[in-house]
């Protein structure tokens, strides 16, 4: 069943989760509710604690589906990581070192997730248990949620039984894995075009929603507080789930060395403490403005967009060091093959191979190289030396691909062989990714004209509704029985304060600019805090459309 599989994961009995369901319910649906009504009910009007209804009931719903959820979660950490775990594998199975070995350096690299952890299964059953390689392989395929990854131990046990040997096993399954990743890629990248035509779509029909709930107290005098509510939850809605199909759906996509992972090391770079160091002012930059702007009386997206200026330090900084490492990405793979090339045909040391080539142009290589060949030179650990190296580069690529050809190198591997094999390995990545740049700079365009339509087309409306509001107000009637009753009843006595509609703006404009420059550095894949500037010249543009909707409607209606 699949629960069994689901709770497995979780690694909680049955006993518990239903304990842990039986207690959600009694407490979230309806020892909560009953104290809702009790004390709020006085308090706050009828719809309100409706809605506020929702959230307990919400809790009990996620503690249902927890299991679930997180099965889900772990079998797409699973398959997303599958591809670099298979090459991994394959270029530390050209080596010399054992089977055991091979699952003990994959368990150590915690960046493989959940891969990790079976690998590190299948190393304690073979050196602590003494459980053969084949059924060790098949205990974890049996134990897995992922598909993918339970067919590749079940192939693997199957070949350990019959006596084939982990290179060949692994060099045929890695190109089986590759082509199957750069196919997937590309489908997920093909349905972003037809993506982008739904979420065009979807968000027309809601501007024309809030421009409609915008004029619905002119027509009839509702009241439209809990209407604007529901626009500015329905954009939520909407940017969230695209988000979440993008973050599910797309390859995942890591350009940067994490910075989490360098202070580990110690391997901060100057680059980093400039960043770090921008960050902090932005940060001291922001929180000045706010105490100045908030109380200025100016409108609220000229006063959000000002205020979060400060950030464009830190957010052009991350970008231009962004364009660096995927240009020192593009030329790695060069280095590497002249690295294994000059060391097998030469028979020299790694050392002095890379000293060799760092008399020789790399581009923006060439300055970390020198200072590889260095190091090297002084007798460091090479390890440690090819980390410093990666650290500089600030590229997880790098670092990857790097650490993978030294533990090779050291191990017995031959250079040439592997320096090729990763060289390869790399241009198909890269490859992957200028097409995912491709697709995201169309994206771009679309997600700024979006918020152009977006401010001008709801301004126009604030100004057209506070418009009428001074047109009635200033208006006489000398006959009142004559607009009793009707149409032009509701026209003289609705509410025109654009108080609540213009909230509603500014709240539509501000949720639109952050999940849109959320969503580009994923269509990119680049780091989410240079996310900052797409947030920062979307608020502008949607501060300099208001200002021009507003001239315009005062320029049209004025004249009239």
């Amino acid at each position: 069943m699949k629960i069994d599989v689901w709770l497995r994961d979780l690694k909680m009995s049955k006993e518990a989760y239903f304990r842990l369901v039986l207690i959600s319910v009694v407490m979230f649906g309806l020892v909560v509710p009953m104290m809702m009504t009790l004390l709020l009910a006085d308090i706050v009007g009828s719809p309100t604690i409706y809605i506020m209804y929702v959230l307990p009931i919400f809790a009990v719903i996620v503690i249902l589906l927890l299991p679930a959820v997180y099965t889900g979660k772990r079998k797409t950490n699973v398959d997303s990581n599958m591809p670099m775990f298979v090459t991994t594998m394959a270029a530390l199975s050209t080596s010399d070192m054992s089977f055991d070995k091979v699952f003990y350096i994959l368990s150590e690299k915690k960046e493989f997730g959940q891969l990790a952890e079976d690998a590190k299964q299948v190393y304690r059953l073979l050196k602590h248990y003494s459980v053969g390689a084949a059924e060790a392989c098949r205990f974890v395929a049996q134990r897995t949620s992922s598909q993918l990854e339970g067919d590749f131990f079940q192939r693997l046990s199957h070949s350990l039984d019959v006596g084939e040997k982990l290179d060949r096993f692994m060099k045929n399954e890695h190109d089986v894995m590759m082509d199957e990743f750069i196919l997937k890629s590309d489908s997920a990248l093909k349905d972003l075009e037809f993506v982008k035509d739904i979420y065009t779509g979807i968000t027309t029909s809601l501007i024309f929603t809030a421009v409609f709930v915008a004029i619905t107290p002119v027509l009839g005098g509702t009241d439209i507080d809990m209407l604007l509510f529901g626009v500015v939850a329905s954009f939520v809605a909407m940017e969230a789930f695209f988000i979440f199909f993008l973050k599910t759906k797309l390859p995942k996509e890591c350009i940067w060395y994490g910075w989490r992972v360098k202070m580990k090391r110690g391997l901060i770079n100057d680059t980093d403490r400039m960043i770090f160091t921008a960050t902090l002012v932005a940060i001291f930059g922001i929180i000045l403005l706010s105490f100045v702007m908030l109380p200025s009386g100016f409108p609220l997206t000229f006063v959000a967009s000002t205020i979060f200026l400060p950030a464009l330090f830190p957010g052009v900084l991350i970008m231009r060091e962004e364009r660096k490492i995927e240009k020192r990405d593009n030329l790695y793979g060069a280095f590497i093959r002249s690295l294994g090339r000059s060391s097998e045909v030469s028979g020299t040391t790694m050392a002095d191979g890379v000293k060799k080539l760092a008399m020789h142009k790399f581009g923006p290589l060439t300055d970390m190289i020198k200072n590889l060949s260095k190091r090297l030179a002084m007798h460091i650990n090479a390890t440690e030396s090819w980390r410093h190296f990666s650290a500089e580069t600030s590229s997880s690529l790098i670092e990857r691909f790097g650490e993978m050809y030294v533990l090779c190198i050291q191990n017995g591997s031959k250079p040439e062989a592997t320096s090729i094999f990763i060289s390869n390995n790399m241009f198909k990545v890269l490859t992957i990714r200028k097409r995912r740049q491709t697709i995201g700079s169309s994206f771009v365009g679309l997600l700024y004209g979006i918020m152009v339509s977006l401010s001008v087309t709801l301004y126009v409306t604030v100004g057209i509704v506070d418009y009428m509001g001074q047109v009635m107000g200033d208006l006489a009637v000398s006959n009142p029985d004559f607009v009793s009753g009707g149409f032009l009843t509701n026209i003289f006595s609705a509410s025109y304060s654009t108080a609540g509609i213009e909230l509603m703006t500014f709240c539509v404009i501000f949720i639109h600019a952050l999940f849109s420059s959320i969503m580009l550095p994923m269509l990119k894949g680049g780091h989410l805090a240079g996310s900052i500037i797409h947030f920062i010249a979307m608020m502008w543009i949607g501060s300099v459309g208001g200002f021009m909707a507003q001239m315009m409607i005062g320029g049209l209606m004025g004249g009239s």
